[in-house]
């Protein structure tokens, strides 16, 4: 198959289409010029710049002239068409949309839950009216978090798959580092227990980006003050809450004990989870993102909130399921029996290579394409 992948978020675009060129499959990717934030960008997969392989293609288009194309866009559109088929992520359906060609759309999250409802100006209203059309226009529409059912229902997305291991990670590459090295890259710090916090902070917003992390920081400091004092926790410097994060870290005397760490690029997070005792995401909305699954195939013990409802027939990630500051404190001290432990590694990574392996992942991927092509798309919800 000819397929062309458009918007990298969370690099799922530079991801799908390496995947699918081992498969053996004619790919071609478009990265927006545009785009930001450095964790959208191939080069932070490998943690250095480097020249982008041919079946890559940078792109310089406007959002805002997406109804109404200039000589870019339309020369865009007509590239991003050329194809078999197009896999593409989150809002950059309307571009798929808009290019005429076959197109299947994994959901990020945002875009089922904030997007369509966003109604402040009138520019939040149109992109939301935009996103939902061709969201609904796709030829199948793949989400993985099982609360968003009566979201796909409620925004009439009939072409639907519901599939809670949809993202693909190459475990061969996040996987535990062999004993020996685990034990030298755990020496670099020398604190009795140590813990890492990868989620962004956010948490006095109250939306669907809300990660609670103050829930986190209070259980901690209950932590170092009554049960390890030799304990050191590392953050990622990163969202809206961040000052107020900090200035909470230093209401509860824990500066000594929080460090700071700029966003990880992957070889980086990789050696990070391969040095600590404990992996925290989220403790509000329900389910993981990217870098528990990470986590999980790296044997890490993760401890998150996970929501049950709505998962029957799901097999759920082995984690520490937590959501109050009395529940996170309590898994914190579990991180001492080593026995239950070294069973959570040994089913982490099980869990993470049997479900969501990139093999696995994306041959169910290349099921849905052809069942596009055929004319089948996504199950009606």
């Amino acid at each position: 198959m000819k397929i062309h992948l458009y918007g990298n978020v969370l690099n799922w675009a530079y991801q799908f289409g390496t995947y699918l060129r081992t498969l053996g499959h004619d790919v071609r990717v478009f990265v927006d010029a545009r785009e930001t934030s450095p964790l959208y960008q191939p080069a932070w997969e490998h943690g250095e710049s480097r020249d982008l392989p041919d079946w890559i293609e940078t792109v310089d288009v406007r959002f805002n002239r997406l109804l109404w194309p200039g000589p870019r866009e339309r020369e865009f559109l007509k590239k991003l068409g050329e194809c078999d088929l197009i896999q593409t992520f989150g809002e950059y359906a309307v571009w798929a949309w808009r290019s005429g060609a076959p197109y299947v759309v994994l959901s990020y999250g945002g875009d089922l839950e904030i997007l369509p409802f966003a109604r402040r100006n009138l520019k939040e209203r149109v992109v939301g009216g935009l996103v939902t059309h061709a969201l609904r226009r796709a030829q199948a529409f793949v989400y993985a978090i099982p609360s968003h059912h009566g979201l796909v229902r409620q925004l009439k997305i009939k072409r639907a798959t519901f599939n809670p291991h949809a993202v693909p990670i190459d475990t061969s590459r996040w996987m535990p580092a062999p004993e020996e090295d685990r034990c030298r890259l755990r020496a670099r710090y020398s604190q009795r227990r140590v813990f890492f916090h990868g989620a962004r902070q956010e948490w006095t917003f109250k939306d669907a980006n809300d990660k609670g992390n103050d829930r986190l920081f209070r259980a901690f400091a209950r932590f170092v003050q009554n049960d390890c004092p030799d304990s050191l926790l590392i953050a990622v410097e990163r969202g809206r809450d961040l000052a107020r994060s900090k200035a909470l870290v230093a209401e509860l005397k824990l500066s000594q004990n929080v460090v700071w760490s700029k966003a990880l690029t992957k070889p980086d997070l990789l050696t990070m989870l391969n040095s600590v005792d404990g992996f925290f995401d989220q403790f509000t909305h329900g389910y993981f993102g990217v870098a528990s699954l990470e986590a999980l195939s790296c044997g890490v013990p993760t401890f998150l909130k996970l929501r049950r409802d709505g998962t029957d027939g799901v097999v759920l990630p082995p984690v520490l399921n937590v959501s109050t500051e009395d529940e996170i404190h309590r898994a914190m001290c579990e991180v001492d029996q080593a026995e239950r432990m070294r069973s959570l590694r040994g089913a982490s990574r099980k869990w993470a290579v049997t479900y969501h392996d990139w093999r696995v992942v994306m041959n169910w991927y290349v099921g849905v394409y052809r069942d596009v092509l055929a004319g089948r798309g996504g199950a009606e919800c």
